[in-house]
């Protein structure tokens, strides 16, 4: 695809549709009536991103759109700071405007809530928080440049599944977010807006934590801002309807405790200013007589009104909800041994060595082998030398991901980040990436940068070098590239690859 022609590129998929209006791949046509608010299609920011559609129903505090990056030719999101309730775009120059007085005042603060929210978000990568490649100032406002994610959010997942989930799903969906909430708080941060609709899964069935309400938060507690904008009834606690109170991280345990109990029960929790008058919340139990005991218990003290009451940590709050797991009598393991799942993700135990690995469902078993001693996770009939493959051509990116298990076909709704496809997937081919020895070539070929979307780095990739089996490999730093480099190249295992 040659991105310097914009004629023939899908703004609603970022790849090429040739001359027919609407894109034959994704279905997508410019929408004539687009939002006023919104920037024009094809704006180019920071001399690399190209706008294309809007991702999701524009909020009352900013509008995030699908981009192209013209430099790595890869797909992203981009969030613009944009509170409608105290700014308006000129169409002349693109720049956001405030009304003037207050507003003024409140709209430069929230952007500096919004901008310190982008540098903290910068600072760590965990594969279940939505990462920041980069934040920049254009147009009187800022924006933040993101992963692009193909997927549904958790909302959509839930209504496409009779409106609540088994017990295992929901906590596998639920516990990766925990261990991402645990690192952001580890970090001083908080979320303060925990709830299905800012939980994405990816086609891989990964679950991200989207959209930190800092910025909505600190204009919520710096003016006449209404509630209603900054607080989803049920899933904040009490102490974010005053004005003034001390967040922790019991703050979001609370959110959380919210979202598994709606998606367990299918009913979200009774507001908490309610309950401070007369508290109806039963326990989820009660809803759902398969939920367990431990998980039950676990919910309702997340759920506690007064925040002292709460688990105090992350950690507490899993070892919570865990409590009841540890009693049950662990299952003879097939082969290759098992642990617990997540959708995409499957924990094996070695054979050789006992090294507990962590892999892709959609990676036949065949290609896997220990972290630790290289042995392969197989069994002994399904293991089988792969056949030659050919580098391929540099080209278009691709979106992140492999489906989640029982999803339908389903078109995009708007959510931000979620593209159409369908269940099952097509059967992937194998890996394919650089070849080990030597240095690696510079730029790193397109599929060894989208093997890596997506993932934190020094993550486990699985690659196909030229007439040679597959071999793990790590996510590295190539100069101004992320790729998959194979573990054969100095300093493979750890630390930048610059060329």
């Amino acid at each position: 695809m040659d991105v310097d022609d914009f004629g023939d590129l899908c703004m609603g998929c970022m790849q090429d549709k040739g001359n027919s209006a609407r894109c034959p791949r994704c279905g997508y046509r410019p929408d004539p009536q687009r939002n006023v608010f919104a920037l024009p299609y094809q704006t180019i920011l920071n001399n690399k991103f190209l706008i294309g559609r809007i991702l999701g129903h524009p909020g009352g505090f900013g509008i995030t759109y699908l981009a192209l990056d013209l430099v790595l030719h890869t797909p992203l999101a981009i969030k613009e700071y944009l509170p409608r309730g105290l700014a308006v775009r000129d169409t002349l120059n693109l720049k956001v405007v405030p009304h003037g007085g207050e507003d003024s005042e409140r709209f430069n603060y929230g952007m500096g809530q919004f901008l310190q929210e982008a540098r903290t978000l910068c600072k760590f990568s965990h594969p279940n928080v939505v990462r920041v490649r980069e934040f920049f100032q254009q147009n009187n406002t800022a924006y933040l440049a993101m992963d692009y994610y193909e997927g549904i959010s958790l909302t959509e997942y839930l209504g496409r599944n009779g409106g609540k989930l088994p017990e295992a799903t929901a906590l596998a969906f639920i516990l990766p977010i925990l261990d991402g909430l645990a690192e952001i708080h580890a970090k001083g941060f908080l979320h303060r807006d925990i709830k299905p609709a800012n939980i994405y899964l990816t086609q891989g069935g990964s679950p991200i934590l989207l959209d930190f309400g800092a910025a909505r938060q600190a204009l919520g507690g710096h003016g006449s801002q209404t509630l209603s904008v900054i607080l989803t009834p049920g899933f904040a606690p009490f102490e974010q309807y005053l004005e003034r109170a001390e967040f922790g991280p019991s703050t979001d345990i609370y959110a959380a405790g919210a979202t598994l109990y709606y998606l367990l029960t299918g009913e979200r929790p009774q507001e908490a200013t309610h309950r401070c008058r007369r508290d109806e919340v039963l326990p989820p139990e009660q809803l759902e007589p398969s939920i367990t005991p431990a998980v039950g218990q676990a919910i309702m003290r997340a759920l506690a009104i007064e925040p002292e009451q709460r688990p105090q940590t992350i950690q507490a709050f899993k070892a919570l909800l865990l409590a009841g797991k540890a009693a049950a009598p662990a299952p003879r393991p097939t082969s290759p041994p098992r642990e617990w799942s997540t959708p995409g993700r499957l924990r094996l135990i070695c054979r050789e060595c006992g090294e507990r690995n962590t892999v892709p469902t959609d990676i036949s078993l065949s290609l896997l082998g220990c972290a630790g001693c290289g042995a392969s996770l197989a069994p002994p009939s399904a293991r089988q030398r792969l056949p030659a493959w050919s580098w391929p051509a540099l080209g278009a990116a691709a979106g992140v991901g492999v489906l989640v298990a029982g999803l339908v076909w389903f078109r995009p709704t708007g959510m931000g980040g979620m593209a159409e496809t369908s269940w099952p997937p097509a059967t992937p081919g194998p890996p394919q990436g650089l070849q080990s020895g030597g240095n690696p070539p510079y730029p790193p070929p397109q599929n060894a940068i989208d093997l890596c979307q997506g993932k934190a780095l020094d993550a486990v990739c699985w690659i196909q070098p030229p007439d040679r089996a597959a071999e793990p490999g790590r996510c590295r730093q190539v100069h101004a590239y992320f790729a998959c480099v194979p573990d054969g190249f100095p300093g493979g295992t750890g630390g930048p690859m610059l060329p």
